[in-house]
C-alpha cells in the first residue's frame, strides 16, 4: 500500500513505475493498432519504435537509480527511514 508520506519522501520510484506502465501500454496499443489497421505513417512509426521505448528505458532507469541510492546509503551506515506502526507501551 502506497502512503502519501512515502511518496513525499521519495517520489522517483513511483513516477518511474507509472511512466513505465504507461509506456508499455502505449507500445502495446499502438503496435496492435498498426498490426490490424495497416501502415500508420512515418510519424506514428517513429513514436512507436523510437520515442516511446526511449521513455520506457528512462523510466526503468529511474527505478534502478532509486534502488541504487537506497543501497549506497545503507552501505554508508545511514538508516533508511521507514514508516512503521509502533505500539505505545
Amino acid at each position: 500500500m502506497i502512503r502519501l508520506k512515502d511518496i513525499r519522501k521519495d517520489p522517483v520510484p513511483i513516477i518511474g513505475g507509472i511512466l513505465a506502465f504507461t509506456c508499455f501500454l502505449l507500445i502495446l496499443i499502438l503496435f496492435l493498432f498498426d498490426l490490424f489497421v495497416g501502415g500508420m505513417g512515418a510519424i506514428s512509426g517513429y513514436f512507436l519504435f523510437y520515442i516511446i521505448p526511449l521513455l520506457l528505458i528512462t523510466s526503468v532507469l529511474l527505478l534502478t537509480i532509486s534502488k541504487f541510492k537506497e543501497i549506497v546509503s545503507r552501505r554508508r551506515g545511514r538508516k533508511i527511514k521507514r514508516i512503521r506502526k509502533t505500539r505505545n507501551l
